[in-house]
């Protein structure tokens, strides 16, 4: 039989598959390569199981004792383990779903941070919007930048954001 040429992921893609995991399910990422106990009612095992089947489903080709290595699991018995945790009452192909989703690049899915999404929100065309422009403004300052400057759009927005408190008070 031929040999097959496994696929190696890249460190990338391991800490994205991790980071979402651990996210999703609510595990403490730092937790990755802490071996205390191999339960999986311990949330970093079961981010664990989570993070290489997600890898497992979008990159089918993958050498999977490279990912299970890289995820903490230790050598032995690392494929029977993951095959018993698909069968666990805690497991849900969704969250699988999703962390094959983070991989392919879908930020949303990927579960950044808020503040990571809402950074890369903040820039259109060179344009970066300040903090303290509220996000329903936030079409307006990048429309009136575009046409007027930065200054203009600031000014705009000072005044909309006036309008509406004066509105509400």
């Amino acid at each position: 039989m031929p040999r097959v040429n496994l696929i190696d992921a890249t460190d990338q893609q391991v800490d994205t598959a991790w980071f979402t995991a651990c996210q999703l399910i609510g595990a403490d990422p730092r937790r990755r390569f802490q071996n205390v106990a191999k339960s999986p009612c311990q949330l970093h095992v079961r981010a664990r199981y989570v993070a290489a089947w997600g890898v497992f489903a979008e990159i089918p080709r993958v050498n999977r004792a490279d990912v299970l290595r890289r995820l903490g699991f230790s050598c032995t018995n690392s494929m029977a383990s993951l095959y018993n945790a698909r069968g666990s009452n805690w497991w849900r192909d969704d969250l699988m779903r999703r962390v094959a989703q983070a991989l392919r690049g879908d930020d949303f899915a990927r579960g950044l941070p808020l503040n990571v999404l809402i950074a890369k929100q903040s820039r259109r065309n060179g344009v970066v919007l300040p903090r303290w422009v509220p996000s329903d403004l936030r079409d307006d300052f990048f429309d009136v930048a575009e046409l007027y400057g930065e200054e203009a759009a600031a000014s705009h927005c000072r005044a909309l954001k006036r309008e509406m408190e004066a509105g509400h008070a």
